[in-house]
C-alpha cells in the first residue's frame, strides 16, 4: 500500500503526540474492558440483578457510541486539545459523582461518563487514521488498553469485596495501604476518576490536527463512490459483529468464572492473565500487519475464538475457564487493530475510523444487551451460542472484504473479472 503523507501526518507518530492521544483514550475505553467488574460488583455488592447490571452497561455504551459519532463533525473543525480536555473533565466529574450517588441516579452519571469516554475514543481513532503508520499505532493503542486493564482487573475485584478472610498478595497490599474492608463499587468509580485526572494532564500535549489528510489505498481510490461506500459499510458491519460477539461473552466473564467455582481473588487474576493474552494479541497484530496472507490470518483467529467458546460450553472448571479467557482475549485484541488497519486503507481522512467508534460502541452495547436477555432466558449457554453466531458473521464479512482489498486473495477475481472484461 502506498500513499502520500503530509509532514503533519508523520508528526502524529512522534512519541509525545502518540502518548497525548493514546493515554486519555486508554482510560476512556476501560468501561467496556472492565464491564465484568461492574456486573460482578453490582450483583454481589449492590444487590442488582444480572439483567439490571447488564442493561446498565448497555446504557453507558450507548452514550459512548453516540458521543463518538459526533466526532465526524468536530474532527477537522475543533482543536484536538480542547476536545480532549473537555472530554477528560466530563469523565472525571461523572465518576466522582458515581461514587456519591444513589442507585436511582447512577444511570445518569454512567451515561455522562460514557459521553466523555466516547469522545476520547473518537479523537484517538480519527487521529491514528491520519498518522503515517496506522496499523502499528492502532496496535499500540490495543497494547496500552491491555496493560491498564490487566492492572485494574488484578486489583479491583479484591478492592470491591475485601474482607477479613481474603488471602492474596493484592489483599495484603491493600491492608498495608489502610484498606481493611471492601470499598464496594466506589473502588471502581474512584479508580476511573483518578485515571481520568492523569489523562487530563496528558491531554495538554495533544497534537494539532493535520491540514489535509493522507490518501486512501490505491485499491480503494480507483473505485467509484458507491462502491467505496458499500465497502466501508461492510467493514463497519464486520466491526459490529466482532464487538457484539466478544462483548456478549466478556460482559458475563466474571459470572462464568464464579459458576466454575473460582474465588474472587483468583478470578481477578484469571481475567488479568486474559488481558495479558490480549496484549500479546495486539502485539502480534502489529508484528504481522500485512506481512502474512490475510485470509489465513483471519481464519486462524476465528478458529481460536470458536475454540474458546466451545471450551466455555463444557463442564467448566478453573483450568478450562482460564484457557478459554486466554484464547478469547487473544483473538479479540488481535482482530481489533487488524480491522482498524483495514479501515485506514479504505479512508485515510479519519471519518470512517470515527464512524467505526460508533459502530464499535453499538456492537459492544448490543453484545451486552443480547447477553443480558440471553442469560435471563437461556442461561450462560444462550450467551455462548449467540456469540458463536455473530463470530461466523464477522468471519465471512472479513474474508469477502479482503478479497476486495487484496489481489492475492483467491476470491479477488470474482469481484474484478467483470471490470477486466470491460477494459
Amino acid at each position: 500500500m502506498t500513499s502520500r503523507l503530509q509532514p503533519s501526518a508523520t508528526r502524529l507518530d512522534s512519541p509525545a503526540a502518540l502518548a497525548a492521544i493514546l493515554l486519555p483514550a486508554t482510560v476512556g475505553v476501560m468501561t467496556p474492558f472492565l464491564s465484568p467488574i461492574t456486573v460482578g460488583g453490582l450483583v454481589d455488592v449492590a444487590g442488582w440483578s444480572e439483567k439490571e447490571a447488564g442493561l446498565l452497561i448497555a446504557a453507558e455504551m450507548n452514550a459512548f457510541a453516540w458521543s463518538g459519532l459526533a466526532g465526524i463533525i468536530w474532527l477537522n473543525r475543533v482543536p484536538w486539545r480542547v476536545v480532549s480536555l473537555v472530554a477528560c473533565f466530563l469523565f472525571v466529574f461523572a465518576n466522582i459523582a458515581s461514587c456519591i450517588s444513589s442507585n436511582d441516579a447512577l444511570v445518569l452519571w454512567r451515561v455522562l461518563s460514557g459521553v466523555g469516554a466516547g469522545t476520547l475514543i473518537a479523537l484517538c481513532y480519527g487521529a491514528l487514521a491520519q498518522s503515517a503508520k496506522p496499523h502499528r499505532n492502532y496496535a499500540f493503542f490495543s497494547m496500552s488498553q491491555m496493560a491498564l486493564a490487566m492492572a485494574c482487573l488484578t486489583v479491583l475485584p479484591v478492592a470491591i469485596r475485601l474482607n477479613e478472610s481474603a488471602e492474596s498478595s493484592i489483599a495484603s497490599i491493600l491492608r498495608t495501604l489502610g484498606v481493611s474492608d471492601g470499598l464496594g463499587m466506589n473502588a471502581y468509580f474512584g479508580a476511573l476518576a483518578v485515571l481520568g485526572g492523569v489523562a487530563m494532564m496528558a491531554a495538554f500535549w495533544a497534537p494539532r490536527r493535520p491540514e489535509r489528510p493522507p490518501e486512501a489505498a490505491a485499491a480503494i481510490s480507483s473505485e467509484r463512490n458507491i462502491v467505496k461506500i458499500i465497502i466501508t459499510l461492510a467493514m463497519l458491519a464486520a466491526i459490529f459483529t466482532l464487538m457484539a460477539s466478544h462483548q456478549s461473552i466478556w460482559t458475563y466473564a466474571e459470572r462464568l468464572g464464579a459458576s466454575a467455582g473460582i474465588k474472587p481473588a483468583s478470578l481477578g487474576l484469571a481475567l488479568s492473565f486474559g488481558t495479558l493474552a490480549g496484549f500479546i494479541g495486539a502485539f502480534s497484530a502489529a508484528a504481522v500487519s500485512t506481512r502474512i496472507n490475510r485470509p489465513l490470518v483471519i481464519a486462524v483467529i476465528f478458529g481460536l475464538h470458536i475454540l474458546a467458546l466451545l471450551i466455555l460450553l463444557t463442564n467448566l472448571n478453573k483450568t478450562g475457564f482460564v484457557i478459554a479467557i486466554l484464547l478469547h482475549k487473544f483473538a479479540w485484541n488481535f482482530m481489533i487493530p487488524y480491522q482498524l488497519g483495514m479501515m485506514a486503507e479504505i479512508d485515510r481522512g479519519g471519518r470512517a475510523a470515527i464512524l467505526s467508534t460508533f459502530i464499535t460502541s453499538m456492537g459492544i452495547s448490543a453484545g451486552a444487551a443480547v447477553a443480558a436477555y440471553a442469560v435471563s432466558g437461556f442461561g450462560y449457554a444462550g450467551v455462548i451460542f449467540a456469540s458463536m453466531l455473530l463470530a461466523v458473521g464477522y468471519f465471512l464479512i472479513m474474508q469477502i472484504l479482503d478479497a476486495r482489498l487484496r489481489p492475492a486473495n483467491p476470491l479477488h477475481s470474482l469481484f474484478y473479472r467483470r471490470k477486466e472484461q470491460q477494459a
